[in-house]
């Protein structure tokens, strides 16, 4: 399980110094973006939508570009999110500590 609040969005939109994130459109129905990555082994880039169905639930659709190793595909990605609880915890995946190797 994932934590997405208000700190945890900005972090996935904004902070990842290998993707951008380029005509962010945040709307009382949706998220809308462009995802434009870039590093040593691959890149990826294309349209996600996030549609906002309720207050317990949202859908997610993304259609990108993948260039590794010299060869382009087309991936479509489709996810579904669902309210958990109110407050994030230590057990959400992207929350817990990171082990020093």
């Amino acid at each position: 399980m994932f934590c997405m609040n208000d700190e945890t969005w900005k972090k996935a939109l904004t902070q990842n110094p290998v993707c951008a994130v380029q005509q962010l459109s945040v709307t009382s129905t949706g998220i809308h973006f462009f995802l434009d990555c870039e590093a040593k082994s691959f890149q990826m880039k294309g349209p996600a939508h996030l549609t906002f169905d309720g207050m317990e639930h949202m859908t997610g659709k993304a259609s990108f570009t993948v260039t590794a190793g010299g060869k382009t595909s087309s991936v479509q990605s489709q996810t579904d999110y669902h309210w958990k609880n109110a407050a994030c915890s230590p057990t959400d995946v992207n929350l817990r500590p990171r082990s020093a190797h």
